[in-house]
């Protein structure tokens, strides 16, 4: 079912729905919730960049600065 209808058939589900379907639904999408927490939405490419660029900041080999620094950098601007 298209994503499209589906949620539509939900919906009207939902428009017609007594009080003990609504609980059990927003217990379900609660516990959703809370398991789509801990995933994240960059594909293994994304992370596989990140690792290199990692890997090669912790050798030295960029001019990049660490999270700690950066943010030392952004609540003091005027200094170095």
């Amino acid at each position: 079912m298209k994503t499209t209808k589906l949620r539509e058939t939900v919906i009207e589900y939902m428009n017609n729905a007594d009080d003990d379907l609504l609980e059990m639904v927003k217990e379900l999408t609660e516990k959703y919730q809370i398991k789509q927490q801990g995933k994240s939405n960059l594909s293994d490419e994304q992370y596989k960049i990140i690792r290199e660029r990692r890997e090669k900041f912790q050798e030295g080999k960029t001019k990049a600065i660490s999270r700690s620094k950066l943010m030392q950098n952004a609540k003091n601007p005027h200094k170095k």
